[in-house]
């Protein structure tokens, strides 16, 4: 009766080993999916946040063109009104701006 006893033991432990085998197997083929699942969300979202880059990128590139335009347009009002003042008028100006210089 010994000998049935142990055998079971030997035949259930033998068995025990084949379904841990099993299992092991499973949860590495498990753990493999879920790396290449992490792995391809990973590359998405990397390719959605360069998209993302880009598109700010160009976008503030475009608003910085913008105001650039706004300032030189601005600049060159400006200068288009200083090249065609009178000449009386400038020296006025320049006589005004002269006297508060030198009175510092």
């Amino acid at each position: 009766m010994e000998e049935d006893v142990l055998a079971l033991v030997i035949s259930v432990e033998k068995e025990i080993q084949v379904r841990l085998g099993a299992e092991r197997g499973l949860a590495r083929e498990w753990v493999e999916e879920v790396k290449r699942e992490a792995e391809n969300d990973f590359v998405r979202e990397e390719s959605l946040l360069r998209d993302s880059w880009a598109r700010a990128a160009a976008q503030a590139r475009a608003e910085a063109e913008a105001r650039a335009r706004v300032i030189v347009a601005k600049a060159e009002g400006t200068a288009d009104l200083i090249l065609n003042l009178d000449d009386d008028i400038l020296r006025s100006m320049v006589m005004r701006r002269l006297g508060m210089i030198l009175k510092e």
